[in-house]
């Protein structure tokens, strides 16, 4: 005898949901205060090769006059990554900004397009996953903060071009309809979906 409310296949449906559900991407993120300027940053866990590193600071200042802002991002060590934002050009390993905050106001700043190298620009060789951090300077109303933010580096993509994105999308199609069919051969009665219930008396 089956339970009351028990449905038999949520089972199986919970398992296809939990095949295909994506996997969460994960970030560094943080609330930092420099005197009277709250730093809030967003920044990857880890990054595939050859993509682009996006650091996004949010400050919001509780001053009653305007704060100037100095943000000094300083790159890791080795080649792993390399600045391609023409704001940094020239800058070297130390990516820095200014910027002035009026009363009681909201900036944003972005240190963008930092490339994380799939091989060694000296000698060619592919650079091994690893985990690097950069290092986050914050100054304003006369206080420094300092945060390590580390980013894992992997090499290769989970799926590359066109066609590997086409053949996943595929395959999880294929498993819901392949699911879906056993499900309902399962636990559906035969023939019901020929027969026509009759209408319901007025109560």
């Amino acid at each position: 005898m089956r339970a009351k409310g028990f449905t038999p296949f949520r089972i199986p449906i919970a398992g296809l949901l939990a095949l295909a559900a994506p996997v969460p991407l994960l970030a560094d993120t943080g609330v930092l205060q420099a005197g009277p300027v709250e730093v809030r940053y967003y920044a990857p866990d880890w990054i595939w090769q050859d993509q682009r590193v996006n650091v996004l600071l949010v400050l919001r200042s509780g001053s009653e006059t305007a704060e100037t802002v100095d943000v000094e991002m300083e790159m890791p060590e080795g080649p792993a990554f390399a600045p391609e934002d023409p704001a940094d050009a020239g800058q070297g390993a130390r990516l820095f900004r200014r910027a002035e905050i009026p009363p009681s106001g909201i900036l944003r700043i972005a240190f963008a397009n930092i490339r994380a190298r799939e091989r060694d620009p000296a000698t060619g060789q592919p650079l091994p996953r690893r985990t690097h951090e950069f290092l986050l300077r914050i100054r304003a109303g006369g206080k420094i903060v300092r945060q390590r933010i580390p980013v894992t580096t992997i090499r290769g993509a989970l799926v590359r071009g066109g066609v590997g994105t086409v053949a996943v999308s595929a395959g999880l199609c294929l498993v819901w309809a392949i699911g879906l069919v056993a499900i309902l051969s399962r636990w559906s009665e035969p023939g019901a979906w020929k027969r026509v219930p009759p209408p319901e008396s007025d109560r």
